[in-house]
């Protein structure tokens, strides 16, 4: 009823699993260099794709997100200098 926690997701790697052990089919991993790593199981390759697809999808817009915060917030604090141009007739 009340959840333990979340498996986070930004800056992760999704992709199938490498341990190709007896029993190991339709696996997929959730990995990140600094983080603990999750390894998922469906009950089939096209569940397990459909799984890849989404999370893929999460972490690209996570990224994105970050990406317009930053931009924004440098942005604000340092426009950028640009003059009025007049053209002569």
């Amino acid at each position: 009823a009340k959840p333990l926690g979340f498996v986070p997701l930004w800056d992760s790697k999704i992709e199938e699993s490498e341990d190709k052990e007896a029993g190991s089919a339709f696996c997929f991993e959730i990995s990140h260099p600094d983080r603990r790593s999750f390894l998922l199981k469906a009950e089939n390759a096209e569940e397990m794709q459909a799984w890849i697809k989404a999370l893929r999808e999460v972490v690209e817009e996570g990224y994105l997100e970050q990406k317009r915060k930053r931009e924004a917030f440098w942005m604000e604090r340092f426009p950028p200098k640009t003059k009025e141009v007049t053209w002569a007739d």
